[in-house]
């Protein structure tokens, strides 16, 4: 099953767990079936139409994935990559 690394400002949900594995055939399917394990992280995620907010940014292996190709299949050895606006200022030294 895929993994998922989950931004520090939304490991509250997660009870702390920097990397949750998670199962689905798509990155949208992995990050949905997280948000349904995690009470409180899909509103972190996820507007009211179920589209990620403005401020969120998922990376698979490493490369930045658009809305439109959250449908891209997932292996089990795979990495998502979770980010939230605050946390890629961070991470790039802003």
């Amino acid at each position: 099953m895929p993994v998922v690394i989950v931004p520090e400002a939304y490991q509250g949900p997660t009870q702390g767990r920097e990397r949750v594995t998670v199962a689905g055939s798509s990155i949208k399917e992995a990050l949905d079936n997280m948000a349904d394990s995690y009470p409180g992280l899909g509103e972190l995620m996820f507007s009211s139409d179920g589209q990620l907010h403005r401020f969120v940014s998922v990376f698979f292996n490493g490369e930045k994935v658009l809305s439109a190709d959250l449908d891209r299949e997932v292996k089990p050895t795979d990495e998502i990559e979770v980010f939230t606006r605050a946390c890629w200022r961070v991470n790039q030294g802003a």
